[in-house]
């Protein structure tokens, strides 16, 4: 069962799916190579502006100038709804990517899920006849949570991971000689693993980027696949679902001290 949260802090919730590309003879792409937008790789996108274009997507942004060489898995056009919807939600699409982002105001993962099959359909319909029997490389799943002074409950960052997230920090002594005060210290933990279900789990726990701001504390993680997923919308559905519910358990086991305050 999935709880709701009136005061959750979730500031980005990312679905991501990586493939190989192909060149126009039908060679896959590597994975390190960069590539060149043509009028074949322009055409790709094209029609899946028009596909995701039914379903309400009818704003496109490009992100990457024409005529220059693109990474894989780097976005290149960014889809979003001019007419607001009831969570905000960005598509992205270029070589080897698609991702799509929910930002806040987020209702929950089943109000969500609708939209990755939706891009995914579009993807399908878009892409060439000749590529549609490929894998994905990778599917993944990223929630970014910001817990800021009052869900810190007036704790130090130190404090918050260590007391409340249960997550094990202990400086040297060494360290804690030289500072003026050990419990003000500013840290980021990461933590790599490979779930049940043979997943890449990654938790990182650490300051607001480029923000200063000592009383606020990023929860970032996202699990992902270690093998390959078959070429449709079910599969990559199917294991977003459970990437899901591996977040979701490890969210609420953490954060459980703090769920009242979350309301």
């Amino acid at each position: 069962m999935t709880l709701q949260l009136s005061k959750a802090p979730i500031v980005e919730l990312i679905a991501e799916m990586h493939w190989l590309p192909i060149t126009s003879d039908g060679s896959n792409i590597a994975a390190d190579m960069f590539v060149m937008t043509g009028p074949a790789e322009e055409d790709f996108y094209e029609g899946f502006r028009r596909s995701l274009k039914e379903f309400g997507f009818d704003k496109v942004e490009r992100l990457q100038p024409p005529g220059f060489p693109i990474g894989i898995h780097t976005a290149i056009y960014k889809h979003t709804r001019l007419i607001d919807s009831p969570s905000g939600v960005v598509v992205q699409i270029g070589p080897g990517l698609l991702s799509i982002h929910a930002l806040p105001p987020y209702k929950d993962w089943t109000s969500f899920r609708p939209t990755i099959e939706q891009a995914l359909m579009a993807l399908i319909t878009a892409r060439p006849r000749k590529a549609r029997s490929q894998v994905f490389t990778r599917v993944l799943l990223r929630y970014i949570n910001v817990f800021d002074a009052n869900l810190m409950g007036g704790l130090t960052m130190l404090q918050f991971i260590r007391d409340v997230l249960k997550i094990g920090v202990s400086l040297p002594e060494v360290l804690k000689s030289e500072t003026q005060d050990s419990e003000s210290v500013t840290l980021t933990v990461s933590v790599q693993m490979r779930t049940k279900d043979q997943r890449d789990l990654t938790l990182s726990v650490g300051p607001k980027p480029n923000s200063g701001d000592e009383n606020s504390v990023v929860l970032d993680t996202f699990v992902a696949t270690c093998s390959h997923t078959a070429w449709n919308a079910d599969s990559v559905v199917e294991s977003l679902d459970s990437s899901h519910e591996s977040i979701n358990r490890l969210f609420f086991g953490l954060t459980s001290p703090i769920l009242s305050l979350m309301q």
